[in-house]
């Protein structure tokens, strides 16, 4: 590829035509552009990518701009979903205070001050409180013990767990903590974030 400066600009010459080269500093400026503003609409990832790449260049371009998609609170808080097949959902039974509970895990947002870009949350099914913790990474451990100390130490231990079927929700730890609970864990639809709609609704006033 070649790089030239054109009236102050560093522009390069890619397979799809001349860019202009930006340096970090001004990423920030175009993505809000780009995703966020009154044109644009919150699009999804690859048509936001699309819209940078027809102007812009970086190294490493999707990347940066799929992981800023993926952190826009205002999409957070929207979680506007595109149309898909929705396998039907069984009823939830009732239970006792305690018993079951919903878990999720939000983000990443901007990092904060301590490092922190993720939210777990759980959320009690029948007094519908909830609890949170932020955090820096969002692994089976770092769930693990969230669960422990700020749900079971604190609550008592539970009979019914339920996540979305995501990696860091159904790991081997989170497996050996229900175990040593003798509770049960439910996600019979992978990555369906209506089945735990209320603690998906708990972040939303987070993200908000």
């Amino acid at each position: 590829m070649k790089i030239a400066r054109t009236y102050g600009l560093v522009t390069i010459e890619t397979q799809h035509g001349k860019r202009v080269v930006l340096p970090p500093a001004l990423w920030a400026v175009i993505f809000k552009e780009m995703h966020g503003s009154v044109w644009a609409g919150y699009l999804r990832g690859p048509h936001t990518y699309g819209r940078v790449a027809q102007l812009y260049w970086w190294r490493r371009l999707l990347r940066e701009v799929n992981r800023w998609v993926r952190g826009c609170q205002e999409c957070g808080s929207r979680k506007a979903r595109p149309r898909e097949v929705i396998p039907p959902l069984r009823s939830i039974r009732g239970g006792d205070v305690g018993d079951r509970w919903a878990l999720d895990v939000a983000g990443p947002f901007p990092v904060a001050d301590g490092g922190e870009r993720y939210v777990i949350a759980a959320l009690e099914y029948v007094t519908r409180y909830a609890v949170a913790r932020c955090v820096t990474r969002h692994t089976a451990e770092s769930v693990a013990s969230f669960l422990m100390e700020d749900v079971v130490l604190k609550f008592g231990a539970f009979r019914e767990l339920l996540t979305d079927g995501a990696p860091e929700m159904v790991g081997k730890v989170i497996e050996q903590l229900v175990v040593l609970l003798q509770a049960e864990q439910t996600n019979p639809v992978p990555y369906r974030p209506q089945m735990i709609g209320l603690v998906e609704r708990f972040h939303r006033s987070v993200c908000v």
